[in-house]
């Protein structure tokens, strides 16, 4: 979903002291090695709605079972104890780390099973979590089946719960770091990958709920509202990252592209920012000295970005369009607000402007902020993505197709804008194994195509025209002349 923190809160979080205080443990143990129930009648999730934390006992109508381990329709299993580390090396002259190809599996995932029935687990206990996650993740399954153009064969989705997934660095410089090696986590985040490392590169999509961090819980008490998982919104997020994938078919589309593309789309951890992509240097444990790095802009780049908004769009129409429901949750109330024009601060605006994608684009690497009160970095895809989702959805809501904003119809457009994307691939690569002209304005193209009138890419209503011009002058700029601006039928403007 993206970084909450601060970048340095991440640094050397201390998740076994969270362990040895109780926390991401199984509560019932002797129930992991027996058969579970097989009819879950009731069960309680831990659930944030952007006004409060609450605990709520919700009747199984999703089918969940658990007689070997939890499942259903939507979830072919949940997992944890999962671990894993990359080894990772340090470069004093490039300022730059690199890691192996393939992390190190440290232990295998186990199967979560629950053998009782309407029964409060605590709240970081993994059966709880597995429970809410798994709870989410079935609702969010409906939400899609219900819409038309759905893959009604969708593939079942992995759970993961807490897996200590880390990095190890070692013969670090002490004079920049103040110590030579250290291990660190995945902390305070939830994400989706297709092809899991752990999982011998099969195509298994997984969402991951990492745990929350010792120094948020430890040392932010008196801001720390919830954990990720227990937003519907978030888990929505990354489901609605596992639908782009599905439908723009990419993981057939790149049968033809450049061996660094397959492998940047099989590796590409969905919602989660790598260690690997930022500068240790940056991470604010000692003042940086270097100078600004070059930046790689390419597919990836632009695939991160529009899958950023498009998560976003559709956690926010799963969720009936609910506002606030990020609402506590820091550094995301209004960043990732759908509807919200604004960034975390008023003076930053969702704007697809010239010079704002021209920031995006930009092959020299901006410093990255340590809060998000700082300021926003446009070139971080999760902030870009903002500014997608937030256009797009005026786009889609002021259409012929969703008049009445309906979250059903605006489903189905962000499904048909998925296919689209895929054709658009499926286009372009056979042309250039690289991809270099799929890109966030191409890709952009293709929702203000599917949104016009009847889905032919030629009329627009006033409205669409008006938010284009007003919200995204550079995608507008070069799109206007073909398309004509109509009002919607039956509507009549009466002047003096």
């Amino acid at each position: 979903f993206g970084p909450t923190k601060p970048l340095e809160k991440r640094i050397g979080d201390n998740l076994k002291l969270l362990e040895e205080e109780g926390f991401y443990q199984i509560e019932d143990s002797n129930c992991q090695s027996n058969s579970g129930l097989e009819t879950i009648n009731q069960f309680y999730i831990h659930n944030w709605d952007g006004n409060g934390y609450q605990t709520n006992a919700v009747a199984n109508e999703t089918k969940l079972s658990s007689k070997r381990f939890l499942h259903s329709p939507a979830i072919k299993k949940v997992v944890n104890q999962l671990e894993t580390i990359d080894n990772c090396t340090y470069d004093n002259t490039t300022k730059k780390e690199t890691c192996e190809e393939k992390p190190q599996v440290i232990s295998q995932s186990s199967n979560v099973v629950i053998c009782k029935d309407d029964f409060q687990y605590s709240r970081t206990s993994v059966e709880a979590v597995a429970l809410t996650t798994a709870r989410y993740v079935d609702q969010t399954w409906q939400y899609y089946q219900s819409l038309s153009g759905s893959n009604k064969n969708l593939p079942q989705v992995e759970l993961n719960i807490f897996p200590k997934v880390g990095e190890f660095y070692k013969d670090l410089p002490v004079e920049i770091f103040n110590f030579d090696e250290i291990t660190v986590y995945t902390t305070d985040n939830l994400a989706f990958r297709p092809y899991p490392p752990e999982g011998n590169n099969k195509y298994i999509p997984t969402f991951y709920a990492f745990p929350t961090g010792s120094n948020t819980l430890l040392s932010d008490t008196k801001t720390f509202n919830a954990h990720l998982w227990e937003s519907e919104f978030i888990l929505s997020h990354e489901f609605g990252h596992f639908v782009l994938f599905e439908h723009s078919n990419i993981n057939s589309h790149i049968n033809m592209a450049s061996a660094h593309v397959k492998k940047d789309i099989k590796e590409f951890r969905h919602g989660s920012q790598k260690l690997k992509n930022i500068s240790l240097e940056q991470l604010g444990i000692k003042s940086s000295t270097s100078e600004i790095a070059d930046r790689k802009v390419d597919f990836i780049t632009h695939w991160g970005a529009i899958n950023e908004g498009y998560a976003d769009l559709f956690a926010y129409y799963g969720n009936k369009l609910t506002p606030g429901l990020l609402n506590g949750l820091e550094c995301l109330q209004k960043t990732r607000e759908v509807t919200s024009h604004d960034f975390f601060k008023i003076e930053h605006k969702k704007t697809f402007s010239l010079e704002n994608y021209d920031k995006f684009v930009s092959t020299t690497a901006s410093v990255p902020l340590k809060h998000c009160e700082a300021g926003v970095d446009l070139q971080a895809i999760h902030s870009f993505g903002a500014i997608i989702a937030y256009g797009v959805n005026l786009i889609f809501s002021n259409s012929q197709y969703a008049q009445d904003s309906s979250h059903i119809k605006l489903g189905e457009l962000l499904l048909k804008w998925g296919n689209s994307i895929g054709e658009l691939i499926k286009k372009e690569v056979v042309l250039d194994e690289n991809l270099t002209d799929v890109t966030v304005l191409s890709m952009l193209k293709e929702a203000v195509k599917v949104a016009s009138n009847n889905g032919e890419g030629k009329v627009l209503t006033q409205a669409q025209c008006d938010a284009l011009e007003n919200n995204m002058s550079h995608l507008w700029d070069n799109i206007k002349n073909n398309y004509t601006c109509e009002l919607p039928a039956g509507l009549v403007v009466v002047t003096e």
